[in-house]
């Protein structure tokens, strides 16, 4: 975790909602996540965005769309990201977004929890790769799934000197802002190959009812339409 007494003036962790969330994932009702992807509530005027309208904008074709999220690969997909952390997310403190950097030269690996701005991630990503000491004092002992080009939804180059996996909740307003502190690091950092940005679902369900459908549709986005298609959805999903 970021550590006040190294300098970068970041609280410990910033916890989703103001609040500890046990988490207890569990995939109920309707296996195939079919029957909730029909309406998504928005902060637009017109109080909601149809997901399909979104979809076919993207160049997906409906029927296909439709088939893709009942099949059970595509749960499957979802569950397995959510697997991949089950054992840090039973930890009292956690909440999405959370977020995962590693350094592939040192393998120093750092939690960073939360909506961090820019700043922050700009001085944590400045320790990086200026080699900076101070990193192996905020790296922890952490091991998440391999990041892989046919298993995971990436921008940037899987061969970056950093890595930052964010596992996160398309439903999460706390996610919608880190969005938009990636977004501003890649802008930054992408065209140098220092930095590649790996998005894994974790929807939570208690309190994110359309967290798992639309995991589900971001997925046969991806399946169908391919990585930059996933990326797409994830910028208009988060830009509501």
């Amino acid at each position: 975790m970021f550590k006040e007494e190294k300098g970068f003036g970041v609280p410990a962790a910033i916890v989703v909602a103001g609040a500890i969330i046990a988490i207890a994932l569990i995939f109920t009702g309707n296996k195939e996540g079919s029957s909730d992807y029909g309406k998504i509530n928005t902060d637009s005027e017109e109080g909601g965005t149809s997901l399909l309208a979104i979809v076919k904008e993207l160049g997906i074709k409906e029927k296909n769309f439709e088939k893709c999220v009942s099949k059970d690969e595509t749960l499957d997909k979802v569950k397995e990201d959510v697997s991949g952390i089950s054992s840090i997310a039973s930890q009292p403190g956690f909440g999405t977004p959370y977020n995962v950097v590693i350094d592939t030269k040192t393998g120093a690996t750092i939690p960073v929890v939360g909506a961090q701005p820019f700043e922050n991630m700009e001085k944590l990503i400045n320790l990086i790769l200026s080699d900076d000491p101070s990193v192996s004092d905020i790296s922890v002992d952490l091991t998440i799934p391999e990041i892989t080009l046919e298993g995971d939804h990436t921008r940037g180059d899987l061969g970056a000197r950093i890595q930052v996996v964010e596992y996160s909740d398309f439903e999460c307003p706390f996610c919608g802002r880190f969005h938009d502190t990636m977004k501003q690091v890649m802008s930054k950092y992408e065209e140098s190959g220092d930095v590649a940005w790996t998005y894994r679902h974790f929807p939570l369900d208690q309190i994110h009812p359309q967290a798992t459908p639309l995991a589900l549709a971001s997925e046969c986005v991806a399946d169908l339409g391919g990585n930059d298609k996933f990326w797409e959805f994830s910028d208009t999903m988060f830009g509501k």
